[in-house]
């Protein structure tokens, strides 16, 4: 049998009205990193479901992200790099949720590893996703910290939080103590009385 390389394949996938220095900056910084991805695939929305009106039309932000992966390539043949990930423009989306994509991506790209790319404030709000759950199953997010309101912050990447004191508000104020780590049960439980 012939041994196939698997490609880790990144989608950056948004509504890009218009691509600004934030999706460059993103966008560089991954083709960047080499033997990190094998391939970034670039998917503008042609139109995004939870968004009005468009500022350009699909085919004008096409045009400006087929600039900006070509200003891209140069940045990163331009430095010190032998290399850099090739990029492509993915124009196939109908609008709709960012799952619905990723499966016509995954349906023409085959039986590889995928990824998405999007920024920190994205991945808080990822639970909220329309299909969030499915999309977690097909690709793993690759998150780009993003300075929010001018804070600085460092991001740990070598531990997991369990979960969030939010995710146990609503249980515990019903005396549902499930979902909480059972050593701070009677710390809470004396404070709820």
């Amino acid at each position: 049998t012939i041994y196939e390389k698997i490609m880790r394949i990144l989608i950056y996938g948004g509504t890009f009205d218009p691509p600004t220095s934030a999706h460059l900056s993103m966008i560089t910084a991954v083709a960047r990193k080499q033997n990190y991805m094998d391939l970034i695939l670039v998917a503008p929305t042609n139109s995004p479901y939870y968004k009005g009106k468009q500022m350009f039309t699909f085919e004008q932000r096409c045009e400006m992200l087929q600039i900006m992966l070509q200003l891209i390539a140069g940045i990163c043949t331009g430095g010190s790099l032998d290399s850099y990930t090739p990029m492509k423009l993915w124009t196939g989306d109908e609008g709709g949720a960012f799952y619905e994509t990723m499966m016509k991506i995954r349906k023409e790209y085959g039986q590889n590893d995928y990824y998405f790319l999007i920024g920190a404030d994205s991945y808080y709000d990822l639970p909220n996703w329309k299909n969030a759950k499915d999309l977690m199953r097909v690709a793993t997010p690759v998150v780009m910290p993003r300075q929010l309101s001018g804070f600085h912050a460092e991001f740990l990447d070598e531990s997991i939080c369990p979960g969030s004191s939010i995710n146990v508000r609503d249980p515990l104020s019903n005396r549902n103590f499930d979902n909480v780590l059972r050593p701070f049960v009677p710390l809470t439980e004396k404070y709820l009385k």
